[in-house]
C-alpha cells in the first residue's frame, strides 16, 4: 500500500508541476504580446525647450521653401523646413542630429534624412559640429515630391538616444537606443513666409 501511495504523490506532483509550467508559459507569452505594442509619443509644447539626452531642442518655425532655402538648391523645387534652437549637452562636438526630428507626414512615403543647416551670421554649413552648450540655430530642410501639397499644419517626432558608457559590440561609450520622446506639432508657413527672426 505505501507503494502505491508513493507512485500518487509522485504523479500528483508531476501533474501539478505540469499544470504550473504550462500557466508560466501561457502568461509569459500573454505579456510578451502585450508588451509589443507601440505606444504613441507624448504630446509636446512646441514652445517650450525638449530634452533628448544629447539634446536640448526648441522649434522655432515650419516652412515650406520654393527653388532654393539657405544656399540649398532643391532638385524638384520644393522642401519642408523645420527652424530649431539646438544646444548640444555632451561633452563633445557633435552632428550626431539627423534623426532627431522626423515628420510624420507631408513627404513623399522615402522619408530622407534631412538636410541640415546652420544658420548663425550667414555661415550655412552642411552638417556642422555643434560645440558643446553653446545654442546654435540651425535648419533641417527635407524635399518634397514634386505636385505635393504642404499641409498646413504637421506633426513632427523628436527622438531621443541614451548614454551609454560601454556599447555590446565595440565596448566604446555613446548615444544609443534612438527612441520617440514625444511629438509637438507646428503650422506650415507658405513659401516666401517662413522663419522666425
Amino acid at each position: 500500500m505505501t507503494e502505491f501511495s508513493g507512485l500518487g504523490q509522485r504523479l500528483k506532483g508531476w501533474l501539478l508541476g505540469g499544470v504550473g509550467a504550462a500557466i508560466a508559459v501561457i502568461v509569459g507569452i500573454g505579456l510578451a504580446i502585450l508588451g509589443t505594442k507601440p505606444k504613441p509619443p507624448a504630446t509636446l509644447d512646441a514652445r517650450q525647450s525638449i530634452a533628448t539626452g544629447q539634446w536640448l531642442v526648441r522649434p522655432l518655425a515650419a516652412y515650406t521653401a520654393a527653388g532654393a532655402v539657405h544656399g540649398i538648391q532643391l532638385k524638384d523645387g520644393r522642401a519642408l523646413v523645420l527652424e530649431a534652437q539646438l544646444v548640444n549637452r555632451t561633452a563633445e562636438t557633435s552632428s550626431d542630429y539627423g534623426t532627431l526630428f522626423k515628420p510624420e507626414t507631408g513627404l513623399d512615403g522615402k522619408r530622407p534624412r534631412p538636410t541640415v543647416v546652420l544658420l548663425r551670421d550667414g555661415v550655412g554649413g552642411r552638417s556642422p559640429g555643434l560645440h558643446p552648450g553653446l545654442g546654435e540655430r540651425v535648419a533641417f530642410i527635407w524635399p518634397m515630391a514634386k505636385g505635393q501639397e504642404p499641409p498646413a499644419s504637421l506633426a513632427f517626432v523628436v527622438n531621443s538616444k541614451r548614454y551609454k558608457a560601454m556599447d555590446n559590440l565595440k565596448g566604446l561609450p555613446g548615444w544609443f537606443n534612438e527612441q520617440p520622446a514625444g511629438r509637438f506639432t507646428l503650422a506650415v508657413a507658405p513659401p516666401g513666409r517662413g522663419g522666425v527672426d
